[in-house]
């Protein structure tokens, strides 16, 4: 049985992509500074409410698109800052202090560059963030159209434009620029989604199924009652040099000594994973599709000799269950900037991903994983080194450089820097209201 006890939870006044991502493949991500006029504002966000996916509704999409195929099944979401509720002469809002803050208050705590270097949409005075998605990139620019002439008529000014893609491997896997598999390891909720985990691969190693309401729900002070609920929403642009991840997987291979197919495991150890998923501490070599392995820990890779201490997706989840829960985040992002079709192209700006997640605690979830996890060269051991791939500041060397399994297995250690690749180029703290909390916003 689910962990998450759906009948505290209203469904159909809670936004979609929380619970479960949205799904679509293409997404327009709409960052919007209010006028002054209030009536027009309320208009605006009357608006947006006929527009948001409920989570009933997204449930209900998604089983038309299993039986239909159909992929033109439009999704909205909105999101609100802090200063929103404030334009909005709204006192009670969500009580989060890190939400009230606002993201650039946190640039030490994050090593994150100064707010002002960041890029246009991520201003002091951004309000709304809405979020449109659809399989079909026209039909997404045909809602995008429809949204910004509402922007513009309520008085509101359209600060930028973030557009998502999808980014598939052959066989269909989501992956990010570098090529490796990405989003596999998820909180699950849902109990088809969870029943579908234990029958390809189990949960005896690492178990997906997490109670929402300790890791992506908390109630929303506008909602209609104690079932309306909502979500903080982090959002991050993270800029991805390519090339220079690619140059940096070929010098780790070489001073590792690996030649031909070999220099693969070079980029595994610094994901964690091959590009085709299958996770480094399992064996040597790609190969462990379908499904994507996830059912793992670290248990018997304790020295890290096969994954180090560093590979990304150990730095982010190490896997100690139950101790490390309650930093788990439901992530919601998606690749962002365009690339040859067969990605062959080795772009240094432009492209990256789009990260988000739902918390309930910005605190101890997301800023703990940034500072105490990615960012600590001594997490979880003295001489670790950052998560090689978004340790900030971005773009800067390191001063401990990680340290390498001179083989896969081998207890021995070869040094070598392998960052910076990741650029942070903005961001903000959101809430994401129920819908009748956007209801009562827009009254």
């Amino acid at each position: 049985m689910a962990k998450t006890d759906f009948t505290k939870i209203n469904l159909g006044d809670l936004q979609g992509n929380i619970l479960r991502g949205h799904g679509r493949n293409y997404t327009a991500n709409l960052f919007v500074k209010f006028g002054t006029d209030l009536v027009k504002t309320k208009a605006l966000l009357g608006f947006i409410r006929t527009k948001v996916t409920s989570q009933t509704q997204q449930d209900a999409d998604r089983a038309a698109f299993k039986a239909t195929g159909v992929i033109d099944l439009p999704f909205h979401s909105l999101y609100l800052t802090s200063k929103a509720y404030d334009v909005l002469s709204v006192t009670t809002k969500p009580v989060d202090p890190k939400f009230r803050a606002g993201m650039a208050a946190s640039q030490n705590t994050l090593s994150d560059p100064v707010a002002t270097s960041w890029d246009p949409p991520f201003k002091p005075d951004l309000h709304a963030l809405i979020l449109i998605g659809n399989d079909r990139e026209d039909k997404l620019d045909q809602l995008v159209s429809q949204m910004i002439g509402q922007i513009n008529t309520a008085g509101a000014t359209l600060l930028g434009t973030e557009r998502g893609r999808v980014l598939r491997n052959a066989r269909g896997d989501g992956i990010e620029h570098f090529g490796y598999v990405d989003g596999r390891s998820q909180p699950l909720f849902f109990q088809d989604d969870i029943d579908g985990e234990a029958a390809h691969g189990g949960t005896d190693l690492w178990n997906p199924d997490f109670d929402a309401f300790n890791t992506a729900l908390v109630a929303d002070p506008q909602g209609v009652d104690t079932r309306s609920l909502g979500t903080y929403f982090i959002f991050r642009k993270l800029e991805q040099n390519v090339r220079r991840f690619k140059e940096m997987e070929s010098a780790l291979a070489e001073s590792l000594q690996l030649e031909s197919d070999d220099a693969e495991i070079a980029g595994a150890m610094a994901v964690g994973r091959f590009e085709d998923g299958t996770p480094v501490t399992l064996q040597n070599s790609e190969g462990m599709i379908h499904p994507i392995p996830n059912n793992f820990n670290y248990k018997s890779d304790a020295s890290g000799s096969r994954c180090p201490f560093h590979g990304h997706i150990r730095k982010m989840n190490p896997r100690n269950q139950p101790s490390d829960d309650i930093r788990i985040m439901a992530r919601r992002g998606i690749p962002f900037g365009k690339r040859d079709a067969d990605l062959a192209d080795m772009p240094e700006s432009g492209v990256g991903l789009l990260f988000m997640a739902c918390n309930i605690d910005i605190s101890r979830q997301f800023e703990f994983v940034q500072q105490s996890w990615a960012n600590n060269d001594s997490f979880p051991a003295g001489g670790t080194g950052k998560d090689p791939i978004i340790g900030q500041p971005g773009f800067a060397i390191p001063a401990t450089a990680q340290k390498w399994p001179k083989a896969w297995g081998d207890a021995a250690r070869v040094p070598c820097a392998f960052t910076p690749f990741v650029r942070m180029r903005g961001g903000e703290y959101f809430f994401a209201p129920s819908l009748s909390g956007i209801t009562r916003l827009a009254t």
